[in-house]
């Protein structure tokens, strides 16, 4: 699907993983790094939050710009990472995981 919305500064990274199972004791951190590899080729990014909860495997990322951002969600948005097919929207930058 393509992706909705018009671009802000903060994306959501769907389906990237499944909290249930993943078992090594620093897969936050590897997923984390991960993602922060792959936004830096995009742009600047400031915050980045790993959702060790929920079961959709969501990772949020904030950049210092909408193009940042805009770059890293086409980039992204339908491909694969660790088997799984990745989905991206875009979300308000207020309301961004800040955790």
């Amino acid at each position: 699907p393509p992706l909705v919305g018009p671009p802000k500064q903060a994306i959501c990274m769907a389906n990237m993983f499944d909290p249930a199972e993943e078992t090594e004791a620093n897969w936050r951190d590897d997923i984390k790094s991960d993602v922060q590899v792959e936004c830096a080729k995009h742009g600047k990014l400031l915050h980045c939050h790993v959702d060790a909860v929920s079961p959709r495997g969501l990772v949020h990322c904030l950049f210092s710009d909408i193009a940042g951002a805009e770059q890293a969600a086409n980039s992204l948005h339908g491909r694969w990472f660790a088997g799984r097919a990745i989905t991206i929207t875009y979300v308000d930058p207020r309301t961004h995981r800040a955790q």
